[in-house]
């Protein structure tokens, strides 16, 4: 069975300087195409993108990507 990583980034919007800005990167330039598109690259699909917020002042998109299996996991204990 594929085993998947999941990660979910959220563009928020900035009142004060009227553009949005990525939750994880605040000040990473590139807009939401770009960035994905740079995720894709590494092997990340969308499975869903969805705002949030009742005018849209939020931006979520969760992605996902195939687990290395090659790395062994972190073992706790």
């Amino acid at each position: 069975m594929k085993k998947w990583e999941y990660q979910l980034l959220v563009e928020l919007w900035d009142h004060e300087k009227g553009r949005f800005y990525w939750a994880d990167h605040e000040i990473d330039p590139r807009d939401s195409q770009e960035r994905l598109d740079a995720l894709a690259q590494e092997g990340w699909e969308i499975l869903s993108a969805f705002p949030c917020g009742g005018r849209v002042t939020q931006h979520n998109y969760l992605l996902r990507r195939p687990l290395d299996e090659s790395v062994p996991s972190a073992s706790f204990g």
